[in-house]
């Protein structure tokens, strides 16, 4: 068995309709179902070998039909680039959480909170109830869709969306009309967001063949498209010898201990005689996995979804059927033991009906822990190395990070003087003279750059003189020691403006620049006489304002 694994970019709003919403709207899903892209290489195959015959042809069946090639779902991309999973049902938190990705705790730290996993095999009524009076609230499923696992540690992904409102045309006119003008709203996947799918190919001679169809890198998925939905990039093509969907190694599962089944995708299974199934009991399970087990419904969490389709070959809809929900827990014994050579079997192939279009997905897990800590992390974001610039653009964003850096400073400058003089209050100002004696100093030292005159002559100040900046003060500081602070050491005067960036310009040296600036002595020294020179100006007018 081999795995094709690969990763999605949304280029535009893919709408991948599910069966939600009013008549009025379409809704897509919060994954890329497997159908699309299964449906995809089928129109690449066909373009291919337009004189194939897929119903006839073993390649086609084998390639599209029979099973033997399941294209799994493609899920939310983490951060650290791994393909996240559904949520598992089983994890409750308080019903008031909400978890931010900007907010930050303690030495920066992201926020988390306690989530309890009830299908533990500790958990039970009475421990239920106790985590409810530990949160002093009701818990609560969690609703974020995807996760990824990391021993006690749970990170949470949700997509974007983003919601447009279209008006129905004539297709003779262009344009709406009385008879058709009906409003409707599309709920679509928001753009640039990445997605990781894989491809499970039994004959390996197989992989080769779906590269080659998976090798052009721009398709079009969805509905809409030609509205400006669906424009996706294929990237990151890999072929595994060995992968397991839920990461790690297949366990080896007991007799006796408790163990749970986790379902990675919707699933479509049925009872002996024939009818969906809503809600899984022994004889389900135990038909379904070729042994017997128990199951414990009491740590068995699980939800129903209803599932159809559209086939656009015969333009009918396709049956209607209940499944079983992804992240969906059940939680059995198994009477016998099973060997993890089984469980790998049973979670490559999958449980139930459609596995070929990414159902019945399924991970076995033994006893994990029961009190999780959980925080928001944001979804993969692709980082890319700028661009080459040329000798002329360099000189051009040089010029353009030169202006921007000019006008923050001067925005840092006004705020500055805004928060620390004119909204403060600062004790007794020194005489008007006194301040206008030194803002000389500071303009003078200003158009010859020589900082150590300033410093020279303010030491030089008579003790009557020195005293008038002892008694103000500014940023907590005595108005004397803020200036000698500032004129001994003008490479902090940065420290001094509250959340000051640098300008960001194109260019592939852009951490080179900023860092340069940063460690221009004479820029720096530059600065804190124009900070010195405003904050002098500005107690020269509060001054007069307060004689006055």
């Amino acid at each position: 068995m081999k795995a094709i694994c690969y990763h999605l970019q949304l280029k535009q709003p893919l709408l991948a309709t599910a069966l939600l919403g009013d008549p009025n709207s379409a809704v897509s899903f919060n994954y890329v179902p497997g159908s699309l892209i299964r449906g995809m290489l089928i129109q690449r195959f066909l373009s291919q070998n337009p004189t194939r015959d897929l119903a006839g042809d073993p390649l086609g069946r084998r390639l599209f039909f029979s099973g033997q090639t399941r294209y799994l779902h493609a899920y939310l991309m983490a951060d650290d680039a791994r393909r996240s999973l559904p949520t598992p049902r089983s994890f409750f938190a308080a019903k008031s959480l909400q978890l931010s990705e900007q907010q930050s705790g303690l030495l920066g730290r992201p926020q988390t909170a306690r989530v309890y996993d009830w299908s533990h095999p500790d958990t039970t009524f009475e421990t239920r109830r106790e985590n409810e009076a530990e949160e002093k609230d009701v818990l609560k499923p969690l609703a974020y869709p995807f996760a990824v696992i990391k021993g006690n540690t749970l990170s949470l992904y949700a997509p974007q969306y983003v919601v447009k409102v279209h008006v129905q045309r004539d297709r003779v006119k262009g344009r709406s009309t009385t008879d058709s003008g009906a409003v409707f709203r599309y709920e679509a996947l928001a753009p640039d967001q990445f997605f990781a799918g894989a491809i499970l190919v039994d004959e390996d001679s197989d992989a080769e063949i779906l590269c080659h169809l998976l090798a052009e890198e721009h398709c079009w998925l969805g509905r809409s498209r030609s509205a400006n939905y669906g424009r996706v990039r294929i990237s990151a093509l890999e072929v595994l010898s060995s992968w397991r969907e839920a990461g790690g190694s297949a366990p080896t599962l007991p007799a006796g201990e408790s163990c749970t089944l986790t379902l990675l995708s919707d699933t479509l299974l049925r009872d002996a005689e024939g009818n969906p199934v809503v809600a899984i009991d022994d004889a389900v399970l135990s038909a379904y996995l070729g042994l017997p087990v128990v199951v414990h419904t009491s740590r068995s969490f699980t939800d129903v979804v209803i599932h159809g389709g559209f086939n656009r070959t015969w333009q009918l809809p396709l049956p209607q059927s209940y499944a079983l929900a992804a992240g969906s827990v059940i939680a059995f014994t198994p009477q016998q033991a099973i060997d993890s050579a089984t469980v790998e079997r049973l979670e490559q192939a999958g449980l139930g009906e459609r596995r070929v279009e990414g159902f019945g997905r399924v991970a076995f897990t033994q006893q994990g822990e029961r009190i999780l800590l959980a925080s928001l992390s944001p979804s993969y974001v692709e980082r890319t190395p700028p661009a080459k610039l040329s000798s002329l653009e360099q000189r051009i964003a040089q010029t353009m990070f030169e202006r921007l850096l000019e006008e923050r400073i001067n925005q840092a400058i006004l705020h500055f003087v805004h928060d620390q003089i004119i909204i403060s209050s600062l004790g007794y100002l020194p005489e008007t003279s006194q301040l206008s004696r030194v803002g000389v100093l500071v303009r003078r030292a200003l158009h010859s750059g020589d900082v150590q005159s300033v410093r020279t002559a303010f030491a030089r100040f008579k003790p009557t003189a020195a005293r008038q900046f002892e008694r103000a003060s500014i940023e907590n500081q005595p108005l004397r020691e803020w200036i000698e602070d500032l004129l001994n050491t003008p490479e902090k005067v940065w420290n001094k403006f509250h959340d000051f960036k640098f300008p960001q310009v194109p260019g592939n040296n852009q951490s080179e620049l900023v860092e340069r600036t940063k460690q221009d002595q004479e820029l720096a020294r530059r600065t804190a006489l124009r900070l010195l020179a405003a904050v002098l100006a500005a107690l020269e007018d509060k001054r007069k304002e307060s004689v006055s």
